[in-house]
């Protein structure tokens, strides 16, 4: 019993490997199309800021050689005003379309998967009709969890002033202090995220749950039976996999062509979307696991509690007395 409670994650991973030999072929479709998309944003963002960025370069060259009462002074200035707006304007609308990308790949992983490891014999059964619904309440959950992560490093960043203010002179120990409060700020983050993610997986499968109320839904479902735990080192897991892929990525670019930059981004990109798909069928395995352990709770509670109430015949045979 300890160690299913130790290594329970196990069971989680393995039941995801099961689930994703069941559903390979969609899930596989998925994460292509989603590295397919996030590339070509990347592809859109560096070759649109890339040319933006030389013209914006060369007119604040031109802006040193000028004077306040130059006539090309105020039009310069205008003309680099306009580039920085466009650039701004590119880099959001990349943002927005990958957001997008994100919520559609992830509530159509999760909702394949959780018809799928509920035993349905058709998973896409219906999947059309709910995506739509399941992709805006999982909208609505992300601007909250949007909110408590800008929160959260502003937090930290709040703790770490007044003492970086007071050791400005002892480097040494300001970057020992930043470093072992950022480990500890990682960690508890990692653990927060349980929760976070859980409420991403509760709002895509529960109808008229979504935002605050999916992420204290799914601060019940994580309680207790060391799901926090489980989802703890699956979160380390996932986090170590990711950092090890831009690593490698970052390595082996090095001075390379912007081709081959563009090549070695994009498998990592089929990686990272790879990813990401199976750690929302990890999530959505332990949303079954932990929907089916409280359910069973309720019934043994229920039944304990309906054992207790004394039988119609007995209260005849026995009458309470006045």
């Amino acid at each position: 019993m300890a160690f299913h409670n130790l290594f329970g994650f196990v069971g989680i991973l393995t039941e995801s490997i099961k689930l994703a030999a069941q559903t390979g072929r969609a899930m596989a479709a998925i994460a292509a199309v989603s590295a397919l998309l996030n590339s070509l944003f990347l592809f859109i963002s560096l070759r649109s800021s890339k040319s933006i960025l030389r013209d914006l370069r060369a007119k604040e060259f031109l802006l040193l050689f000028s004077g306040p009462r130059d006539p090309d002074f105020a039009n310069l200035l205008h003309e680099i005003k306009e580039d920085a707006l466009i650039i701004l304007a590119v880099e959001f609308a990349v943002f927005l379309a990958s957001f997008l990308v994100t919520v559609f790949s992830s509530a159509a992983t999760i909702l394949i998967s959780a018809a799928a490891f509920s035993g349905q014999s058709s998973p896409f059964k219906d999947l059309a009709s709910r995506l739509g619904n399941s992709s805006v309440r999982l909208i609505v959950t992300s601007f909250y969890l949007s909110l408590f992560l800008i929160g959260y490093v502003f937090s930290v960043m709040v703790f770490l002033i007044p003492y970086g203010l007071l050791i400005a002179d002892f480097p040494l120990a300001a970057k020992a202090i930043a470093v072992v409060v950022g480990i500890i700020a990682a960690i508890f983050w990692i653990y927060t995220a349980v929760v976070l993610h859980m409420a991403v997986v509760v709002s895509v499968i529960e109808e008229r749950c979504y935002g605050l109320e999916a992420v204290g839904k799914a601060a019940g479902l994580v309680k207790g039976k060391n799901m926090k735990l489980h989802g703890f080192v699956l979160n380390s897991i996932f986090m170590l996999a990711l950092n090890a892929v831009i690593y490698i990525s970052r390595t082996v670019i090095g001075q390379k062509s912007e081709s081959i930059q563009m090549i070695v981004w994009s498998l990592a990109m089929i990686l990272v979307c790879g990813l990401a798909v199976f750690e929302n069928m990890n999530y959505t395995v332990m949303y079954s696991l932990c929907k089916k352990t409280k359910e069973e709770e309720i019934e043994l509670h229920g039944s304990v509690e309906y054992s207790k109430l004394p039988s119609m015949a007995a209260l005849a045979d026995d009458p309470p007395s006045v």
